[in-house]
């Protein structure tokens, strides 16, 4: 059967033909390879370091302004900030580089090129910003204010790193403040744990076994989705559970029942098993936890349990409101978030969509027990 068309867009891609990753990364050479390997982590490493080779072959065959070589070289510190070993997960390292890359790129289309870090003015930023906000993401949707406060944030880490070791002089990056991320309600709508149960259910029936396994789990336990993706089976044992090494690298401890240690061992097994047959069979199977999970399997399952959507991590959320409300000190809950600050635990505390709504009494009703107290 002939191979199937493919329209890219403008730009950096990667994806999955079959069971093996693909990177098109436009001057690179060749611009399309396989990458040889089924494992997403290994797959977006590979690519974030072709993208970095095709922007090195760009600057060079550009023959502009001499490159100064001084200690403000915006691409020289970019390359030390990046191939520091910083404590981030594989996907954060993965959003740094595209983020710091696509900033280098737009300062190297600039007229005249901005190539030092004594460069970056206010009015260098404010254009950066301007262009920023007219662009769209794939879906031609204009980029979310999340996503510029994040770009701005990366950026300014990585001027602030090469600020700290003497890379690059100060820039209006370190004095200016970003623009703010849209914050959660206080007490956000969370999926409440008999909510959960229908969706398990819903998987259950639609022979989705193995999804149903991934989100007793995830709810049991507040794990982030990858940290169950690569959770051993060495790491289960009768009454807890060892997370892998998660973001910021910590790992710790949750206490399980015994029923839910017996799920996490069957949903290892049949991640492992499909695993072995490919990538795009266990995504198939709802075992491969990639970013789409939530939306391709998820999803289904809860139009068919009649609940509103809801992703992975809302499972966080929902595990972090039934510890405290049983009782658990938010301290504890916590470690077992493997949370830097408790205030960050207390903002996922949220109220169940089923709660009963509280009873606000009337004006009327007020008057008449007010008429009874003075009988």
């Amino acid at each position: 059967m002939p191979a199937r068309a493919r329209k890219y867009i403008r730009g950096a891609h990667l994806f999955l033909r079959g069971r093996t990753f693909y990177s098109r990364v436009p001057g690179a050479s060749p611009v399309e390879a396989s990458l040889r390997t089924d494992s997403r982590n290994e797959a977006e490493r590979l690519h974030a370091a072709r993208v970095l080779d095709a922007d090195a072959r760009q600057g060079e065959r550009a023959e502009r302004t001499p490159r100064a070589q001084t200690r403000g070289d915006l691409a020289d510190v970019a390359e030390q900030f990046l191939n520091a070993d910083h404590d981030w997960t594989p996907r954060t390292a993965t959003s740094a580089r595209l983020r710091v890359l696509a900033f280098l790129r737009w300062c190297a289309q600039q007229e005249p090129v901005i190539e030092l870090a004594s460069q970056l003015s206010h009015e260098v930023i404010d254009r950066w910003m301007a262009s920023r906000r007219e662009s769209v993401t794939r879906s031609k949707q204009p980029l979310s204010q999340t996503t510029l406060a994040r770009d701005w944030k990366m950026v300014r880490r990585w001027l602030r790193w090469c600020n700290e070791r003497g890379l690059c002089g100060e820039t209006p990056f370190l004095s200016r403040r970003p623009p703010r991320e849209p914050q959660r309600a206080e007490a956000p709508e969370i999926p409440s744990p008999r909510e959960v149960a229908r969706v398990v259910r819903a998987l259950r029936a639609s022979r989705l076994d193995g999804a149903a396994l991934a989100v007793v789990v995830l709810l049991a336990t507040g794990f982030r989705r990858g940290e169950l993706r690569d959770l051993p089976l060495e790491n289960i044992t009768a009454h807890a559970i060892k997370s892998p090494p998660g973001k910021g690298k910590r790992e710790r401890v949750l206490p399980v029942s015994r029923q839910v240690s017996d799920a996490a061992r069957r949903f290892v097994t049949l991640r492992e098993k499909a695993r072995g047959r490919g990538a795009r069979i266990a995504n198939e199977l709802g075992v491969g936890l990639d970013d789409h999970w939530a939306t391709r399997v998820l999803g289904p399952a809860c139009d068919a349990a009649g609940v509103p959507r809801f992703g992975a991590h809302d499972l966080r959320r929902t595990f972090a409101t039934e510890c405290v409300r049983s009782g658990i000190a938010v301290l504890q809950v916590q470690q077992w978030l493997a949370h830097r600050s408790v205030a960050t635990t207390q903002r996922y505390l949220g109220r169940y969509r089923d709660d009963p709504a509280p009873v606000i009494p009337t004006p009327a009703a007020l008057t008449l027990a007010a008429r009874r107290r003075s009988r």
